[in-house]
């Protein structure tokens, strides 16, 4: 490419990225005015969230499910990554909770599990690779084995001392619990608990709980619990206790408003900064900015991000 011709490219590029950022700034402007009001909770938290998985999406290969853009998104551009990639162990602690009380309506007879829905998906993982029988009772007492591992070494239950962790890497977690099993009667699941608890530690981290626990459950149930005076109030992630007659008590983390609108513009700064240094646009991006002047300035196309074809077979019959 000729120098002239890439100075043209770089300038085309810049344009385009400033106006794709521009409408992210709008929205991030109307959620500081509601913020400073203390109103409208619910409404900010869609519009960050929102915002968050549209940076999300334009960043990701074509074919990337949107969880993992999500996830993988914030976790490199939020400038928070260690933050991102621990477990939240109150949340994991409760999803096992909740499991230990659903596990008569999935292991409804030996050696068969049952899913009801994607969320018991870690859990079944867990089941099947722990290489316990696959009975009630015995899925019953690994789920409970694993949460008193979690009790010792982590603050997962409201009034434990402080000085334990709400969130850890999932290395430290993990070695809590072979702990926990290789001094107990289930000491032999110790060899295999490591590879088994990898899918439920990966729902639990602080990446995925934001995107399945509020900006799915904001855009899709139409309302995320809230403690509206510390959403508005505080500027870092906390932990809320809560309490259920059937799962016991337990802590959960929530995000505040502050935290999400810097997240927006840390995610924007450093994507807009890496676009700018790598000289190349996403596919959904490239589209997005250029349209049908495209076919024109491929040479700013990262082809990396394009979906492979695939080769349909017509069927013999001709229908």
């Amino acid at each position: 490419m000729s120098a002239k011709r890439r100075s043209r490219a770089e300038k085309e590029l810049e344009e385009g990225l400033a106006s794709f950022f521009d409408s992210f700034s709008r929205t991030l402007e109307l959620t500081d005015e509601l913020v400073e009001s203390n109103s409208h909770a619910q409404e900010v938290l869609i519009l960050l969230c929102s915002r968050l998985d549209a940076l999300a999406s334009s960043a990701a290969r074509e074919d990337t499910p949107p969880m993992a853009a999500f996830t993988h998104f914030v976790t490199c551009y939020g400038r928070h990554r260690t933050f991102f990639e621990s477990v939240s162990v109150g949340d994991l602690y409760f999803d096992l909770a909740q499991h230990h009380l659903l596990l008569p309506a999935m292991v409804q007879r030996s050696g068969r599990l049952v899913r009801h829905s994607s969320d018991d998906d870690p859990i079944i993982e867990l089941l099947w690779r722990s290489g316990v029988p696959l009975t009630e009772a015995d899925g019953e007492r690994l789920l409970s084995q694993i949460m008193k591992g979690l009790q010792a070494g982590f603050r997962v239950i409201p009034g434990q001392p402080k000085h334990k962790r709400l969130r850890a890497r999932p290395a430290s977690v993990t070695q809590a619990v072979v702990e926990a099993f290789r001094h107990s009667r289930m000491r032999d699941v110790g060899d295999t608990i490591s590879e088994a608890l990898g899918p439920l530690l990966r729902a639990n981290t602080l990446a995925a709980i934001l995107y399945d626990d509020f900006r799915c459950q904001a855009i899709h149930s139409g309302e995320v619990y809230l403690d509206e005076r510390r959403f508005f109030v505080e500027d870092r992630p906390y932990w809320l206790r809560g309490e259920s007659e059937f799962f016991g008590r337990y802590v959960f983390v929530q995000f505040p408003a502050k935290f999400l609108a810097r997240l927006v513009r840390d995610c924007i700064n450093t994507y807009r900064n890496h676009l700018l240094s790598k000289q190349r646009l996403p596919v959904r991006l490239f589209n997005r900015i250029f349209e049908e002047e495209g076919i024109d300035k491929l040479e700013l196309l990262d082809e990396d991000t394009v979906e492979e074809g695939h080769v349909l077979r017509p069927s013999r019959s001709g229908r």
